[in-house]
C-alpha cells in the first residue's frame, strides 16, 4: 500500500492485480490474498494488523471482511489525525501526539475522544 493511498484505492489496485494474474492462470486462496494485503500495509497499521491476526483465523477470514475492518480503521486514523491537526491549531504551546489521543468506541455515552494526562 502506498502511503497516500486509502483502503479502498489499495484494494481496486489490489482487485486488477488479481485479476491480471487470473488472465494468467494463475490463482491464490483467499488467505494468502489476506496474508498479501496485511503485509502490505504501512507501519503505522501493525497495532491493527496484530489485532486482526490475534482475533482472526486468517485461513477463513474473507479479503472483503478484511477490508471492512480496514476502512473502520481507516477513518478512526483520520478521526484521529484531524484531531491532532485542531489541538495543534488550536493550542500551538500544546505538545501532543498520536500516542496521547484515545479512542473510546465502546461505551458510546462516553466521549468519544479523551486526552491522556
Amino acid at each position: 500500500m502506498k502511503d497516500d493511498e486509502s483502503i479502498e484505492e489499495m484494494y481496486s489496485r489490489f482487485q486488477t492485480l488479481v485479476s491480471g494474474l487470473q488472465i494468467l492462470k494463475k490463482s491464490y486462496v483467499t488467505s494468502d490474498h489476506v496474508g498479501k494485503i496485511l503485509r502490505s500495509l504501512p507501519s503505522i497499521w501493525r497495532p491493527k494488523v496484530a489485532a486482526i491476526e490475534e482475533a482472526k483465523d486468517l485461513n477463513t477470514l474473507s479479503v472483503e471482511d478484511l477490508v471492512s475492518s480496514l476502512k473502520v480503521h481507516e477513518i478512526r486514523l483520520l478521526l484521529c489525525h484531524l484531531l491532532l491537526c485542531h489541538l495543534k491549531e488550536s493550542h500551538p504551546k500544546l505538545s501532543i501526539g498520536y500516542s496521547n489521543i484515545c479512542f473510546s468506541v465502546q461505551d458510546h455515552r462516553q466521549n468519544f475522544v479523551s486526552l491522556k494526562a
